[in-house]
């Protein structure tokens, strides 16, 4: 159960720092 924890918290990190770095993109482009 633990890793598969890990796994699941690492996604969710991944998609916080890319849901972030769209963000910074898109106020860079305005």
């Amino acid at each position: 159960g633990e890793i598969a924890s890990e796994k699941a918290l690492a996604m969710t990190a991944t998609m916080h720092f890319d849901g972030t770095l769209h963000v910074v993109i898109a106020s860079e482009a305005k």
